[in-house]
């Protein structure tokens, strides 16, 4: 059985370390973590086949999520975040 390569998190409650302890992830064969938190209006993106612990991009604002795992793929911020 084949594992997801990209993983969502939506934060509804206080994290001190999101993305922390999501290695089970990584070893399942995700290679993003995307935490989408409605709280700070942002998305960390982490890239867990590499430094898992520290996002490799924070978007907000007018910013694009964009990904090469889905060619094609775009979903502003604006529209996630009203």
């Amino acid at each position: 059985m084949r594992s997801g390569e990209i993983f969502i998190e939506i934060c509804l409650h206080l994290r001190t370390n999101p993305g922390l302890g999501d290695a089970c992830q990584a070893d399942h064969g995700a290679k993003e973590l995307w935490i989408l938190d409605p709280m700070r209006r942002d998305v960390r993106v982490y890239l867990l086949q590499q430094d898992g612990d520290r996002p490799v991009q924070v978007l907000k604002g007018e910013d694009v999520l964009r990904t090469n795992l889905l060619p094609g793929f775009e979903l502003s911020l604006k529209r996630l975040f009203p």
